[in-house]
C-alpha cells in the first residue's frame, strides 16, 4: 500500500512539474578572459507549425565592445535556409532588414542551410520596448513567418540591458 501510495504522488508531482510554464532564461557563458557571451535559446513557430531555435546571443569584450546576433535553427530536413539571404523582421510600427552573417562566424563553418545568423543589434537599437516580431526567413521551400511573442522578445531585451557585475 505504502508503495503505490508513493507511486501515486510521484505521478502526480510529475504531472504537475510538466504542466509548469517555462521559465525566461538568460545564461552567461565567460568565452575567454576577455570574453563573455550572454544567451537565450527559446523554441518559437512558424506559420506552418513547425518548430525553430531562436538562440540570441551578445558577446562582450573587455573593451567594452558587443555584438548582438540571432540565429536561427530549423530542425534538418523540415526547412532549407538560402544563404546568403537577408532576413526580414517586422513589429507593428516598423520592419527591418538584416544581412546574413552566417558565413562570417567560424563555429557555423561550413555554413549549414538549417542555420542561419544574423546581425540583430540594430533592432535593438531602435526598440524602445520588448514587442511581438514576426520573421520572414526565405529557403529552398519558399518563404516562412516565424511568430516570435513578447516574452521571448523580453529575454532578447534582458540580453541588450545585460553587463557584467562589477568585480
Amino acid at each position: 500500500m505504502k508503495f503505490l501510495l508513493k507511486i501515486l504522488i510521484l505521478g502526480i508531482l510529475g504531472c504537475l512539474l510538466m504542466a509548469a510554464p517555462v521559465q525566461a532564461t538568460v545564461h552567461v557563458y565567460p568565452e575567454s578572459s576577455t570574453q563573455v557571451m550572454v544567451r537565450s535559446r527559446r523554441s518559437v513557430q512558424d506559420d506552418q507549425q513547425q518548430a525553430w531555435q531562436a538562440i540570441v546571443f551578445k558577446r562582450l569584450r573587455s573593451d567594452q565592445t558587443a555584438e548582438m546576433y540571432l540565429r536561427l535553427i530549423a530542425f534538418p530536413g523540415a526547412f532549407d535556409l538560402t544563404h546568403p539571404q537577408a532576413l526580414r523582421l517586422r513589429d507593428q510600427q516598423q520592419e527591418w532588414i538584416l544581412p546574413d552573417v552566417t558565413a562570417q562566424d567560424p563555429q557555423l563553418n561550413p555554413v549549414s542551410s538549417e542555420v542561419g545568423q544574423y546581425d540583430l543589434a540594430p533592432v535593438m537599437r531602435s526598440l524602445d520596448r520588448p514587442t511581438r516580431l514576426n520573421i520572414e526567413v526565405a529557403g529552398s521551400q519558399g518563404r516562412r513567418w516565424l511568430r516570435v511573442p513578447q516574452s521571448v522578445v523580453r529575454e532578447w531585451w534582458d540580453i541588450k540591458q545585460w553587463t557584467p557585475p562589477l568585480p
